[in-house]
């Protein structure tokens, strides 16, 4: 009777034992639950800063774009500025020659 007791209350035990950590167990899921809406939250708005990242790199890219046309054009002025200076440097060389020609 004795050793009966003694393995009742040994089942017990072991009954208590294994609520105890079924409850252990409810937690860490409810725990991981948590987490996984957590992570879900960050992904969602890591996909917003890498579509925000996107928009930005496109528009980065137009900018330079713009900018490489502007110095092209800004090259080309330059050229036409030079060439024009050139000219006008050609003929005040010339009116110079005339002038003295025509104080002889």
């Amino acid at each position: 009777m004795e050793e009966m007791q003694y393995y009742m209350e040994e089942m017990q035990y072991y009954m208590r034992e294994i609520e105890y950590y079924m409850r252990e167990n409810e937690y860490y899921m409810e725990e991981n639950e948590y987490y996984m809406r957590e992570n879900e939250y960050y992904m969602r708005e890591n996909e917003y800063w890498v579509k925000e990242n996107e928009y930005w790199m496109r528009e980065n890219e137009y900018w330079v774009k713009e900018i490489e046309y502007w110095m092209r054009e800004n090259e080309y002025w330059v050229k036409e500025i030079e060439y024009w200076m050139k000219e006008i440097e050609y003929y005040m060389e010339e009116i110079e020659y005339y002038m003295r020609e025509n104080e002889y």
